[in-house]
C-alpha cells in the first residue's frame, strides 16, 4: 500500500491550524490579563466595601480561562505547569464558597496567595508558548 501525500494541500491545513493556535493563546491571554485586573482590583475595593459585583466577575473570567486551558491542552498540547489547572480548580470552588459569605479576609489570601501567581505563570507560559510557535 502506497500513501501519496500532497504537500500543497496539507500546507493550508498546518496553516489554518497555526492561525487558531495563535487566536486562542491570544484569547487566553486577553483573559488572563482581565483575571490580573480583575483580582488586583478587587484587593483595592475591599477599602471601599464594593467587592461583591467584581468577585462575581472574576469568577467567570477564570472558569472561561479553565476552559480554555483545558481546549488548548486537548488541542495542541499546550500544558501549563502541572499544578495551574488543579490550582485554578480550587480557586474557582474557594471563590465560590468565599462569594457565599464575603468573607473579606479570605478573599483577600485566595486572590494573593492563588490565584494571581498562577495567573502570571499562565501569562508566561503562554507567552513563552506564543513566542516558539511564532
Amino acid at each position: 500500500m502506497e500513501l501519496n501525500l500532497d504537500k500543497r494541500s496539507a500546507e493550508p491545513e498546518c496553516s489554518k491550524l497555526g492561525e487558531m493556535i495563535r487566536e486562542n493563546l491570544s484569547e487566553v491571554q486577553t483573559e488572563l490579563a482581565t483575571a490580573l485586573e480583575i483580582t488586583r482590583s478587587i484587593v483595592h475595593q475591599f477599602v471601599n466595601g464594593s467587592e461583591a459585583d467584581t468577585l462575581v466577575q472574576l469568577i467567570q473570567t477564570l472558569k472561561s480561562i479553565h476552559v480554555q486551558l483545558a481546549d488548548l491542552s486537548r488541542t495542541v498540547g499546550c500544558a501549563c505547569s502541572p499544578e495551574v489547572m488543579p490550582g485554578l480548580e480550587t480557586a474557582i470552588a474557594q471563590l465560590n464558597v468565599v462569594q457565599a459569605d464575603l468573607i473579606q479576609k479570605s478573599i483577600c489570601e485566595i486572590l494573593e496567595r492563588d490565584i494571581a501567581p498562577i495567573l502570571e505563570t499562565c501569562h508566561q507560559t503562554l507567552e513563552q508558548t506564543r513566542v516558539r510557535i511564532g
